[in-house]
């Protein structure tokens, strides 16, 4: 009876770590709600915000270098985990900011917004995020 327990021991032990193992790593992250969220490249080069009121992603190339800025969507499905770019907007010679505003953001998918600039200089990734 005792070699009948500790094997149950045992194997609920075992099962115990696979499943612990096997938890998503962003699962901490769904919880992370912005209302307005804004990334910046170095050296002041650009910028990328979201702005809850209207569902509006801006992107601005702030320095005129001659390169631009680039902004993506992407979205992650919460079961699956697969992520997909769902927009992107570019900025650069020229007055004013690209914007996104035709895309929903729904209250239960989770976002990251990226910047890049043509540069070279490193991109820039917000953590996820839901609404």
């Amino acid at each position: 009876m005792v070699k009948s327990f500790t094997r149950i021991a045992v194997a609920g032990a075992s099962l115990a770590l696979v499943y612990a193992g096997s938890t998503p790593a962003w699962a901490g992250d769904v919880e992370v709600q912005w209302d307005n969220k804004v990334i910046s490249l170095s050296a002041g080069r650009g910028d990328m915000a979201f702005h809850d009121d209207g569902d509006v992603f801006e992107v601005c190339d702030t320095k005129a270098d001659g390169a631009g800025v680039t902004g993506s969507v992407y979205e992650r499905d919460p079961v699956t985990l697969n992520v997909k770019k769902v927009r992107s907007v570019s900025d650069g010679g020229d007055a004013g900011c690209g914007k996104i505003s035709d895309y929903d953001v729904g209250r239960w998918q989770i976002y990251m917004l990226l910047d890049s600039h043509a540069a070279g200089v490193p991109s820039v990734k917000s953590e996820w995020f839901t609404e």
